[in-house]
């Protein structure tokens, strides 16, 4: 007789493909080729791409909610989880996003959730994001919702340090800095089933949501100063968001219609960042800058990163600016556009010995 299959529980604000969602989701497909059994709960925005595409894994059932908020899903949320939990005791749960965090932890403490293993992923910064009020109500959060947890992974150590000096503490007594994982099978995929590009000009590429702290008004600016150095380059940004309308207005402003492309948000953007000559990082600020991780998987040559966390500056054979202003990413942009580098080959060796995705699984769920 075969062994029972473990069973996980992955809850999600979302199902919109963000970073930390990315990594989530990269934990059911894994967790699903190792046998175990996975329940994905998503708290709002009905069944996303991503979703759908999870949902075809082997033993993996997706609820998603048609809430707009996670904050107007939470009854439901709540009561959904602990039905689940009295019904079937989850090997593992697994979330992220502090607020998703504190309401598992909660429940547990509460008794309305069971589980053998809780796991919570901090999802940012929080205490160098966000100041005033919503700082205060953070703090709380972490008070009420964290310490039940089994364990508490963190991204770099910059992170845990973050997170100790605001509250004076760990708020969960087993912190694990764990880089984030890349999935590279579906990156494969996605590239192998790509069109073949046609002859096209060299191409610096970024990509995320187009909202400030992403920095892609200080690339913009950045790549007005050095186009004329390299006629032969264009810029392309993949994503949307806020900043799109005055991020165009820029560029008009600049005369560099012909040489910015907005690619728009895109379900895969590996297809887009496959083989380019430049990728960038531009943030302000990030817990852990994932995107950097797809353009190594998609060939990138050379790669451009701003000092948004201290975790860039121990990554090999990548750029990283001086800061995050305009001037000092020109500054690297000049030197990367100027270089025949191909270095794509160490970074693909770089992914697949310090990010993978086997051993995330392994330690998430307690076997490491």
């Amino acid at each position: 007789m075969s062994a029972t299959p473990r069973t996980a529980l992955v809850v999600l604000p979302t199902g919109l493909k963000g970073g930390a969602e990315s990594v989530a989701l990269a934990l059911v497909r894994q967790l699903s080729r190792e046998g175990w059994h996975v329940d994905v709960l998503a708290m709002s925005r009905g069944m996303q791409p991503a979703l759908r595409q999870v949902a075809q894994c082997a033993n993996v059932a997706v609820t998603a909610n048609a809430y707009r908020s996670e904050k107007a899903s939470l009854p439901a949320t709540v009561a959904q989880i602990a039905l689940r939990s009295r019904r079937r005791r989850y090997a593992l749960v697994y979330s992220t996003h502090l607020h998703v965090n504190a309401a598992l932890g909660l429940m547990r403490r509460l008794g309305l959730l069971r589980c053998e293993r809780l796991v919570a992923r901090e999802s940012t910064v929080i205490f160098d994001r966000f100041h005033g009020l919503k700082r205060a109500l953070f703090r709380a959060l972490y008070r009420i919702g964290y310490g039940p947890q089994d364990a508490l992974v963190l991204q770099t150590p910059e992170m845990l340090r973050s997170l100790e000096a605001a509250l004076g503490r760990c708020p969960v007594s087993n912190p694990i800095v764990l880089p984030n994982p890349i999935d590279l099978e579906p990156v494969r995929a996605a590239l192998a089933q790509a069109a073949p590009a046609a002859p096209a000009r060299k191409r610096v590429v970024a990509c995320g949501r187009l909202i400030p702290i992403k920095g892609f008004a200080a690339l913009v600016e950045a790549f007005s100063r050095v186009a004329g150095e390299f006629p032969d380059y264009d810029l392309e940004l993949i994503g949307s968001g806020e900043e799109e309308a005055r991020l165009k207005a820029m560029v008009d402003e600049r005369a560099m219609a012909d040489r910015v492309v907005f690619h728009g948000h895109q379900d895969c953007p590996w297809p887009l960042m496959k083989d380019a000559d430049v990728g960038v990082v531009s943030s302000e600020r990030e817990g852990f800058p994932n995107v950097l991780l797809e353009m190594m998987a998609c060939s990138v040559r050379r790669i451009v990163a701003t000092p948004c966390t201290a975790w860039v500056r121990t990554i090999p054979h990548i750029t990283v600016c001086a800061a995050t202003t305009a001037d000092a990413i020109a500054e690297a942009l000049r030197a990367e556009l100027a270089s025949a580098e191909d270095r794509s080959g160490r970074f693909m060796d770089y992914v697949r010995h310090t990010h993978s995705l086997p051993r995330f699984a392994s330690v998430v769920a307690g076997c490491a």
